[in-house]
């Protein structure tokens, strides 16, 4: 595939995404997860795979990798972060995303599209 229709690939999947916030609130018996841990890429790939956006596109985030701390809180009850998700179309999404404790020990994610 050529440079450019992969380019116009990945602009119409993140069009379909962007502006899609999806929340997923999780027990979180420690806290917030690290960014990378196993907890926040499955929250973080449920979240993309449950969006409207995707579901309407047929996609499914097979991988979420190369994710990173951006900030966190002094507390530790709050991360952004962001991630590569690879999707079933095997085309890959920059995402970033936020995770807040809740009061009842659940975390709380939210992502969009895009660094």
């Amino acid at each position: 595939m050529s440079q450019t229709k992969k380019t116009s690939k990945l602009w119409i999947i993140a069009s379909v995404v962007i502006g899609c916030l999806v929340v997923i609130a999780l027990k979180a018996p420690s806290g917030v997860p690290d960014c990378g841990s196993a907890d926040a890429r499955l929250t973080l790939m449920d979240a993309f795979d449950q969006s409207p956006g995707a579901r309407a596109a047929s996609l499914v985030a097979e991988h979420a990798h190369s994710a990173e701390e951006v900030e966190s809180s002094e507390d530790g009850s709050a991360r952004a972060c962001r991630a590569i998700l690879t999707l079933n179309s095997k085309d890959e999404m920059k995402v970033t995303y936020t995770m807040k404790l809740m009061e009842d020990g659940r975390f709380e994610l939210n992502y969009a599209a895009g660094w």
